[in-house]
Order: structure tokens, then sequence, then C-alpha cells
């Protein structure tokens, strides 16, 4: 099963490269940066002089201006980066370069469509094979500031120049708070224009990934606008550090939109017929390795370059070479001097990627062997739970006997592993439910315990769960809320909590769980919120939530439009409060 991670604007086709990257089919290990290998079916249509046309689009002069219509062009430059506390996983830069025919007499045309093309793309996200069109057309509708309806002409959705999608969202600003779409969940931005310049700020956010938990974030975005209002020039930067499967991870992205001039009409040389882009479609199917290897010296010699150069076909070839051989070869390796750490993180990723019982046999050995270095014992639990199918109750009950092992990280990382286990395994996942409800109820670890339960991700788990709302530790209150706003049956419950818990980290977890729910409030839940936001004990991060959280939720009323003006003359209410008290007042009386 593969994970995105998510960059707020990562490219799909960057998305997909980090798939590979780090998790290949079965969440591949995060140790082993695994090279991507695509083969790129180019349309039937596609001319076989893409290079002159691509060479006579590079010579550049001002915008084309004619009459009511204006033709803007723009380069975009979007970097990416994946690494690990270690090393780093992946770097590319990915450049294109785009027009868009502006027509003043239906600009502010919503469903206006006006034509658009891109060109001189260059990925190197890409397989160097991927045959990327000299010129793509694609269509978009504009109405003040913001680009909607944008069409790609039938492009299918792994092609990388999708990113134009994204690259027009991103050049997008809106008059009031506005809420968009992302990889890895929702995010609401206020927009605030001076003069020439657009800046935005996070209102609230409501993540969707369930495979791995954000530290920490930073989002910069600065628009530049022209006289009229046209966004012409866009710089967003972009980092998060994450936590997936244990592994600490920080993705960075960079995304700048400068203006250009063009000689030649670009849009003349696009097509914008209904499915004019079908054709550029992309295939994922691998290249068969000529890797062989038939003895102990092979298998050394190919070890030794995988580590410099991993890719998912040799990963397997030496899992498959290496469980064939049995533990006692395995240990050797894992004790030999000659075999460094990095080799030794290589080998247990291959027995994953072998997909056969024996790896699994193998790696359970491992996990119990005392005498090997606890960093390996961890990364072959991890190795363990990832290989899908071909788990056996042998996986499980290694990891439960690991639970209670003296050692306390080992320990922990069982447990959570256990979660995990459940949810790659379905034939499994009774016996997990069955061991972690056991688990919730004994009290014992009680945040490991619900931290395994969320790696689970089922609402079998929910009465167990439930109890833990009352906890007197905020983290697991926290957790508990987290994991039950999944279920909507337990929303009534969850909104009554966020009546009376003070601690905002909870009141923020039920918030971000019923972001985007169908949540009505009925003039007592309303009535009950403003009371409390007005309470003096209620701490400031708390009521900010609690005052979003009901605007957020209900229509226009003159009770809430007079909390908001209250709400402003509070102290200590943050900065995106107050955007959200102005917006909710702009208007009224």
């Amino acid at each position: 099963m593969r994970k995105t991670l998510g960059l707020l604007m990562l490219p799909l086709s960057a998305v997909l490269l980090l798939e590979f990257y780090v998790f290949g089919d079965n969440d591949a290990a995060l140790e082993a940066p695994l090279k991507k290998e695509v083969i790129v079916v180019s349309p039937k249509y596609q001319s076989d002089n893409n290079q002159e046309r691509q060479n006579s689009l590079d010579t550049t002069d001002a915008s084309v201006l004619k009459g009511d219509s204006k033709t803007h062009a723009y380069q975009a430059v979007i970097v990416s980066t994946l690494s690990s506390e270690n090393k780093e996983l992946a770097h590319f830069t990915n450049t294109l370069k785009f027009v868009l025919h502006q027509d003043k007499k239906h600009t502010d045309q919503e469903d206006m469509p006006l034509k658009g093309a891109v060109y001189n793309a260059k990925f190197e996200s890409e397989n160097p094979e991927t045959d990327l069109p000299a010129v793509m057309g694609f269509t978009y509708s504009y109405n003040n500031g913001a680009f909607h309806n944008v069409s790609l002409l039938g492009l299918q959705p792994e092609h990388p120049l999708n990113i134009v999608s994204v690259l027009l969202q991103q050049l997008s600003y809106y008059p009031e708070a506005h809420t968009i779409d992302l990889p890895d969940g929702k995010r609401t931005y206020a927009y605030t224009v001076k003069d020439d310049k657009v800046f935005r700020s996070l209102i609230r956010e409501q993540p969707t990934s369930t495979s791995y938990s954000t530290l920490s974030q930073s989002d910069s975005w600065l628009l530049n606008i022209d006289v009229s209002g046209f966004p012409v020039q866009l710089d967003n930067r972009v980092s998060k550090n994450v936590v997936m499967d244990n592994q600490p991870l920080k993705l960075e992205q960079s995304i700048t939109v400068t203006p250009i001039g063009t000689k030649n009409d670009v849009l003349l040389l696009a097509n914008y017929s209904v499915n004019a882009n079908t054709g550029y479609a992309v295939s994922f199917n691998r290249q068969e390795s000529d890797v062989v290897i038939q003895t102990p010296e092979d298998f050394m010699s190919t070890l030794v370059v995988f580590d410099r150069n991993p890719t998912l076909d040799t990963a397997e070839i030496l899992g498959v070479y290496a469980a064939e051989q049995g533990l006692g070869f395995v240990r050797e390796l894992m004790f030999a001097e000659d075999v460094t750490d990095s080799m030794r993180s290589n080998i247990i990723f291959s027995l994953e990627r072998s997909g056969l019982a024996e790896g699994e046999f193998i790696l359970s050995a491992l996990i119990e062997d005392e005498s090997l270095e606890e960093t390996d014992r961890i990364r072959a639990m991890m190795s363990m739970v990832k290989m899908g199918d071909v788990n056996s109750t042998r996986a499980l009950t290694t990891l439960e006997s690991m639970v209670t092992d003296g050692n306390p990280v080992l320990a922990q990382t069982a447990m959570l592993n256990i979660g995990i286990l459940g949810k790659q395994n379905e034939r499994l996942t009774p016996q997990v439910t069955a061991f972690l409800s056991e688990a919730l109820s004994s009290r014992k670890d009680a945040y490991i315990s619900l931290l395994a339960a969320n790696n689970l991700g089922s609402n079998a788990l929910d009465a167990k769960v439930t109890p833990y709302l009352s906890s007197t530790f905020s983290d697991e209150r926290q957790l508990a809320a987290k994991l039950l706003s999944k279920n909507p049956v337990m929303r009534p419950q969850l909104m009554t909590q966020m009546l009376n818990d003070s601690h905002p980290s909870v009141v923020r977890a039920i918030a971000t769980g019923l972001e985007g729910a169908s949540v009505a409030l009925t003039e007592s839940y309303q009535a009950k919120l403003r009371h409390r936001i007005e309470d003096a004990d209620v701490l400031a991060p708390t009521r900010d939530l609690l005052f979003e959280f009901l605007v957020g939720h209900t229509d226009e009323s003159a009770m809430n439009a007079a909390l908001a003006r209250r709400v402003i003359e509070m102290e200590g209410v943050s900065e995106s409060t107050l955007e959200v008290a102005n917006q909710y007042l702009a208007g009224k009386p």
C-alpha cells in the first residue's frame, strides 16, 4: 500500500516519485531511497518535430497585448526535497513555462472558459525517456483574482503536467476565507491585499492523512498582482517535519512563478479539442533487472552496489537470495565487521521485499535476538509488518511477546507496529483488534495503546477508546478525540466534550475532526458555545478555537455577530481569530 506524504504543493509527479523513493509498493523501508522507473507512452498524434517547435519557443519578448486581449507568460520552478535524519532521500527541480490568455471582455465572467498553454516543461522527477509535449493546451475560468474550472483536456491524472492545476490554485486569492484541498487535507486561508501584494494566513486545517503525523510545519506565500488585480508573480515555500512508522522525515518545497515574455503566440500551437491530451499516458511498469545472485560473493558485491544506488528490483533479488540461504546466513552478515550500518539496514529491507514466508521468519528471529543492536531489531519490526499478505500469525505473536520486553523502546515500538500489522493484513485484523481491546481496557501504557489503535484505524475499538475522553491526561483525551472523530456516530459525544474540555489541544482535535462534516449546531448548543467563549476562565487559545468553530458551522445571526464584536475587544485574541471575526462582521449591521 502506497502512502502519499502530501507536501502542501507537491506536484503529482513528485508525489509519485516520493512514493517510490520511500515506500515502493508495500511501504518500503524509509532507509533505502529507491529509484522510480517510468515508461511514458506518447500520444499517436505527437509531432516528430517537437524539438524544432520547442526551440522556436525559447526566445522572449514583451507580453502579447492585442486590443481587449492580453497573454500573460510565466516560468514556474518547483524544487522539492525529502530527507531523513541522516541523508537526503530525494531532490529534484522541475521547471515549465505557461501562458494565460486574458480576455478583458470576459475575464470576470467565472463560467467563461479561457485558453492557456504549457511549454518547455523539464522534470527531473521523471524518467529521462518521458516524452513531454512541446506545447499542451488547457482551459480555465478566472474571476476576481481566482482561477476556476481548470480543464487539462483529458490528461491522465498520473501525468506530471497536472501540476498546472496546482500552480493556478496557488496563484489564486479570494476576498473571503477560502478552503483549499491538498494531498494531505484541507486548509482554510484568509487573504489580505496590500497595494500590489497579497498575503495569506492559515485559519484552520483538517489533516486527512492517517499514515503519518505532522510534528511541525511552515508555509510562506506571497503573491504579486498587477494594477487590475491579475496574479503576476508567486513565491511559496513549504516545510514539514513528519513521523511515519516511527521514522522522522523532512519535506521541503519551494515554488516560484515569475513573469516572462514570449515572442511567439504559443496558444496558436496548442490543441483545444475536448480530449486533446488523453494520449499522454504514464506507465509504471518496471524494467526487468539483469542482476543475478548465485553465490555469497555475488550477494556481497550486489549489496555494495545497492547500498550506493538502491532499486526495488535489486532489493527483491537480494531478499530472495538471503531468505533462501536462511537465518544463519543473515545473522552472520549482521555481525560481519565489513558490513556497515547502512548495509545492515538494506539487508533487513531486502528481506521485507522478498515476499517470502522465509523472509518473515528471519525478520521475526532478528527481532527476538537480544545480541543484535536495538536499531536493527526496530528495523526488523518495521519491515516485518509491511510484508502484507505474506504476514502470518508468527508476526503477531512475535510482536506480542516483545510488548513485555524490558527495553521500553522495543516494547513501545512493538505495540505501535501491532496496529500497523492489523491494518496491513486483513486476515490478522480480528486478532489485532482483540489484543488492542484488552490493552486499552488494562490502561497500562495507555497512550501507546491509543497510538496503536490509531495505527489500526478501525471503529471497532471505539467503545474501548471512549472512556479516555475522561482521562486526566490531555494527550490521551486529544488522541481519543482524534480516533473517535472518524466515526459519525460519536459526533454528539465529541461536541459535548468540546463544551467541557478546557485544553486547547483537545478542542482542536475535535474541531479538526468535525471539519468538513455536516454538523448542525442547534440554537441551544450555539448558546452554550457563546457562554463558554465569554467565560473568563477559558484559556485564550481554547476560546479562539471555540469561536472559529461556531462561526464556521453556523449561518449569519445577530447574536453571533454581537459575539464577534465582543471577541475583537477581548485580550489575547490571535491574529487568525481577529481575521475570522472581522470577516464574519463584513457587511453586517
